[in-house]
């Protein structure tokens, strides 16, 4: 993915936080209509989750529980917007960040970043993979079905990527810089010739 400057019309909004319920409706209810995608960082771990028919689904048998008591940050996330959910000094805060891809007076960059993991198992009929890599005994469960992740047997190809979009901003000098970040989708690469 190039690292080509493109134009865009970004917003960025807080979110007030007040979760009455569970803390996977509250998500769902304040995101981006396009945020599909949940990646959250938790006190016991790393959860992967997905927005199916309006609920967010996740791989319990192989997650931890999404709970906000120990919710450390999350990001539900997709084409056009992020709501990211954060806990500063024991409080959670939240915002979106949404985006026009043909609007002007904006401007961004694509990245992509290699996730961890080099095989991928089913997780029984459901549309997410057990990830792991080489002989660490650490595991994630992507919202992916396998037969869309690229492995080889022998391991050692990271076929994941977690595209980034970060939003330019000019400082006091007039540089540009990174102002805000947030994530845009995960998908899976065959291996390129080169073994990039």
């Amino acid at each position: 993915m190039s690292r080509e400057i493109k134009p865009c019309k970004m917003k960025y909004e807080s979110v007030p936080v007040k979760i009455e319920a569970d803390l996977g409706s509250w998500l769902v209810e304040n995101a981006p209509a396009t945020a599909v995608t949940l990646l959250a960082f938790d006190l016991d771990g790393l959860i992967w989750g997905k927005i199916e028919s309006g609920k967010l689904i996740i791989a319990h048998e192989h997650a931890v529980p999404l709970n906000a008591d120990t919710l450390q940050e999350a990001r539900l996330f997709g084409k056009n917007g992020e709501l990211h959910i954060w806990r500063v000094n024991g409080n959670l805060q939240a915002q979106t960040i949404t985006d026009d891809i043909n609007g002007k007076g904006d401007e961004y960059i694509d990245e992509s970043q290699i996730l961890w993991g080099d095989h991928a198992e089913p997780i029984g009929g459901s549309e997410f993979s057990l990830m792991s890599d080489g002989v660490q005994g650490l595991y994630h469960a992507v919202p992916l079905p396998s037969e869309k992740i690229p492995t080889k047997k022998e391991g050692g190809y990271r076929p994941l990527r977690l595209q980034v979009r970060h939003y330019l901003v000019e400082d006091e000098l007039g540089q540009a810089r990174i102002g805000f970040s947030r994530l845009v989708k995960v998908t899976a690469v065959e291996e390129a010739k080169n073994g990039a």
